[in-house]
């Protein structure tokens, strides 16, 4: 599995409409193992994380979007609300849970 992590500071008025963006999204593709959107108490800091079953799936899902000259869907939430997030990628190295 790999994750990413998109990270942007916004306005705190802007937090509804960023959750409306996320929830935009509807149901992940079979690639997508989990997606959860993250924030501070405060407002300000938000992180989409997002778990892929593979690098692979991953690669190829950004590779598609180069190719149709679009941004990833997390990438298009926070510019929706007029910030361009940060992008860190994870290999996941060991894992807990069901």
């Amino acid at each position: 599995m790999v994750v990413t992590m998109l990270e942007a500071r916004i306005n705190p008025d802007k937090a509804g409409e960023l959750r409306h963006e996320y929830e935009k999204l509807g149901d992940p593709p079979p690639i997508i193992v989990e997606s959860f959107l993250l924030n501070t108490p405060d407002n300000r800091i938000w992180r989409l994380v997002t778990v892929f079953r593979s690098r692979e799936d991953l690669e190829d899902m950004r590779e598609s979007m180069r190719a149709a000259d679009q941004a990833p869907p997390g990438v298009r939430v926070f510019q929706a609300v007029g910030v361009e997030p940060t992008l860190t990628i994870f290999d996941v190295a060991a894992h807990l849970g069901r």
